[in-house]
Parts: C-alpha cells; structure tokens; sequence
C-alpha cells in the first residue's frame, strides 16, 4: 500500500492545530555542516506555532528542489525532524550519527538537536510526537 505522506504532514498539523509558514530566509546562509565550497538547497525560515509555543528556526530544502526552483512541502520539514529524546550524551550523539567527538560542527549540531527537541516538546504532547514519527 502507497502511502501519501504530504497528507499524512497535513492531517498532523491539522489535528494537532498547528500552522506552519515557510518562506525563504533573507541573507541565505549555509547549513552548519557544509564547507564553503559545497552546494547545498535553499536556506528557509520555517515557524511552527499552535496556543502552545512558536518555534522559528532554519530549514534547507535539498538540491534538487533548488534546481527545481521547488518549495519545500510540509511534509519534507516534518520528516527532518530528529526521533531522539534529547536526552542523549554528546558523546553518544557522536557516536548514533557518525560525528568526531572532537569536533566543532558535531558540538553545535547536538545544540541544535537539543534546541529543537525542547521545542517540539513546546509545541506537542507525547502522544502528538509519537504520532509524528509515523509521517516519517
């Protein structure tokens, strides 16, 4: 069975009665993890907001939707988002995505990972983040 995962974003956002507005951010940057010389998708500013919290922050559309002059759907910032509970050590985050421990950019992605799973735990319920898991 095919399953429609753009709809599956959207039925999320609905029953959890959050908006979510992407627009493309103004200066584009590049993504943490990338060297000057690599190409990378667009740089947008994507807010998630219900009556609980409102949460801004960076998402890069992939390459090909950049070739494709393409806007990404509510289901491609979904689905980046990361299943950890946050809770993780430095070194164990290192070690689940194949980072250095001894590295820089590895030490401000787990603060980004981190910032994000506080506010994902602002916006949503347990029961809300589980079932966020299933659209992925």
């Amino acid at each position: 069975m095919k399953t429609d995962y753009k709809k599956q974003a959207e039925a999320f956002l609905l029953a959890t009665n959050t908006k979510m507005i992407i627009q493309r951010a103004v200066p584009q940057k590049k993504p943490l993890w990338i060297s000057k010389k690599e190409n990378h998708g667009i740089n947008y500013s994507v807010t998630l907001l219900n009556l609980k919290h409102t949460y801004i922050f960076d998402y890069w559309g992939s390459i090909n939707d950049k070739e494709k002059n393409q806007k990404p759907s509510s289901y491609d910032v979904l689905a980046c988002f990361n299943n950890s509970t946050g809770e993780e050590t430095f070194e164990d985050f290192c070690a689940s995505f194949g980072y250095s421990d001894d590295s820089i950019i590895a030490l401000k992605t787990f603060k980004a990972v981190k910032n994000e799973n506080i506010n994902l735990k602002k916006l949503f319920t347990e029961k809300e983040l589980e079932a966020l898991t299933e659209i992925q």
